[in-house]
Parts: C-alpha cells; structure tokens; sequence
C-alpha cells in the first residue's frame, strides 16, 4: 500500500497532515484506502521520509525504518503494536474484508494508477 500523503490535499477527513512528505500507517491507512465511516482515532500514525521520530497533538511520527508491508493485515498489527485497539476502525475494516481469508488483494497497489478491487474501494498509488 503507498500512501504518499500528497495524494491527500493535506488531510484526513478533518485532520492535518504532518508538514513532512510519508505515508499514513495503521489506522489511518487502514480508514483512508478502506474509506471506513468511522470518527478518527485521537491520535493517528504517520511514517515520514525523515529519519526523526516524534509525538505531536494529533500524529505519531516514525521513521521509514517502521513502515508496515504493503498489506492490511501488516497495517492492523501495526496498529495494535502503535495505537492500541480500536475497536469501531476494527469492526468497520472486518465487515469490509474476509480475515479468514489470506489475501493482500485488497491492498495491493500499481504505483502509478488508482485501483478498485473486489471489495470496492480505490487506492492511488
């Protein structure tokens, strides 16, 4: 999954972006490409090409040595592991995918177009 936040206009639903070129890790992956109606969690993660690691109000900054695999169940430990248990971004994710089933199909990204897959949601790349 590449999430380059300039693909965003500079937020998330109502939130900010941080100020340095990445991409969205864990939940805030996982809302974006899944389109999940969910509230945004407090605080969110965000993988900068900057080699810093830092807290701010709204964002979790991590280096690009922390950046999950490109697919949702890489995003969904990462979460876990950096965000704690969220469960209405949970519930909203497993009535979209099957995680029974070992498919990265879903998450998987041609850089250079958008994609809708089999669940129906797009992804650009």
């Amino acid at each position: 999954m590449d999430l380059n936040v300039e693909q965003l206009s500079g937020y998330l639903e109502d939130r900010r972006l941080p100020k340095n070129s990445g991409y969205l890790a864990g939940y805030s992956a996982l809302i974006h490409c899944f389109g999940l109606k969910v509230p945004l969690p407090d605080i969110l993660c965000f993988i900068s090409d900057q080699h810093r690691k830092y807290t701010t109000d709204e964002w979790k900054i991590f280096t690009p040595r922390h950046r999950p695999e490109d697919s949702w169940q890489a995003h969904v430990v990462f979460a876990l592991k950096n965000e704690g248990v969220c469960l209405n971004a949970l519930k909203a994710l497993f009535s979209v995918v099957n995680p029974s089933r070992n498919s990265n199909r879903g998450f998987n990204v041609n850089h250079r177009e958008l994609i809708r897959d089999e669940y129906g949601f797009c992804m650009s790349g």
